[in-house]
């Protein structure tokens, strides 16, 4: 979804055309390199999805107070509220991956603990 909004940052549909303003390029260019930063899943991808998602909601702003340089298609607010979607999204991605590990750390310390068990079952008997 990040390099989607980050391609309609830059193009406008009706009339078709490229938005090359100072802050198309920099809420464009922000939210392509976040999604794809945040595809190769590594320890630093969120901070960088968050940063193009904060990045996404000020340019909103800027667009709603109609800063120069900041012409975002559509009605500027919708952007702020993309920002925060994103942000939400990842912060759900991020606690369901740290579920799933958690998960996987019990499912292996049951089945380790068990292990010990029924060794140490075997070893009282004669």
């Amino acid at each position: 979804m990040m390099c989607m909004m980050g391609v309609f940052a830059l193009v406008r549909l009706q009339p078709f055309g490229l938005m090359l303003f100072p802050g198309n390029l920099v809420v464009g260019i922000g939210l392509l390199l976040g999604g794809l930063i945040l595809s190769a899943n590594r320890s630093f991808s969120l901070a960088v999805a968050t940063g193009a998602a904060i990045l996404t909601m000020v340019g909103g702003l800027l667009t709603f107070a109609k800063v120069r340089g900041f012409e975002l298609p559509g009605y500027p607010l919708i952007w702020l509220v993309v920002g925060l979607y994103i942000e939400m999204r990842l912060i759900v991605n991020v606690q369901s991956q740290r579920r799933q590990a958690l998960a996987k750390k019990r499912a292996e310390s049951e089945s380790h603990k068990d292990k010990l068990a029924s060794e140490g079952e075997g070893e009282d008997k004669p």
